[in-house]
């Protein structure tokens, strides 16, 4: 069973293996150059910016359903690279997450995951073998909020009836 280190209460159902995401980022408020820039001076205007685009190669992961269609875990896949970039910083790999499942359908799998100050959407299409990633932050430091859309190419592996 792929839950650990989390405890799953059901059966896998469904085991979805994604390729590294593309997408595209754009945020409101000063940028993080700006704000560099502007030490003890006042920060420009909040400002929409431009759209950036963004692939993450090292970024994809497994997500396991349960049976009981209400929980996913979410597991970081890390590259051998990524994994040796860690260590030497001393950081750890992110560690399996469960997410909620809002809807259900077996053509359409909608979970969300709310954190404090950010709130990411997944939405999973097995029949077209794809899944979106949405996310919104806000950063108070800038205060800067920042929308990130992903997708990304998927495997579903289902071990029972969808």
């Amino acid at each position: 069973m792929l839950c650990a280190p989390l405890t799953c209460a059901a059966d896998p159902l469904l085991t979805i293996t994604c390729e590294p995401v593309k997408g595209v980022a754009r945020s409101y408020g000063p940028t993080l150059r700006e704000r560099w820039e502007s030490a003890g001076k006042p920060l420009p205007p909040p400002h929409l910016s431009e759209p950036r685009q963004v692939e993450l190669p090292d970024y994809h992961a497994t997500f396991v359903i349960d049976s009981s269609r209400k929980k996913l875990t979410r597991i970081w896949v890390e590259s051998k690279e990524n994994l040796k970039r860690l260590k030497e910083v001393g950081a750890t790999p992110a560690p399996a997450r469960e997410i909620q499942i809002s809807s259900y359908r077996p053509d359409f799998i909608l979970a969300t995951q709310d954190e404090p100050l950010e709130t990411t959407v997944y939405s999973f299409y097995p029949k077209l073998r794809m899944m979106f990633e949405m996310a919104t932050s806000y950063d108070a430091t800038g205060p800067t909020a920042t929308q990130t859309t992903f997708f990304a190419k998927c495997e579903y592996a289902w071990s029972g009836k969808p």
